[in-house]
């Protein structure tokens, strides 16, 4: 039985499907559009696997200075 991919799978599937599908089928704007759109959900993609370790760091640095 196969489990449902995470978030980040289908994030970074739907990048790649913006940039090496749908992108280079595109032109002018709309292949712009295509390209911006696969750099914003990468953008978020960071977020999602940094986020957890530096919101860690923070409540660490806050629980230090009390």
């Amino acid at each position: 039985m196969h489990e449902a991919p995470s978030s980040q799978e289908l994030l970074s599937s739907g990048i790649g499907v913006l940039h090496d599908v749908a992108a280079p089928q595109l032109s002018g704007q709309a292949g712009f559009h295509a390209r911006v759109a696969a750099n914003a959900l990468a953008l978020i993609g960071r977020d999602m696997a940094l986020r957890p370790e530096a919101e860690a760091r923070e409540r660490h640095a806050a629980a230090d200075t009390r």
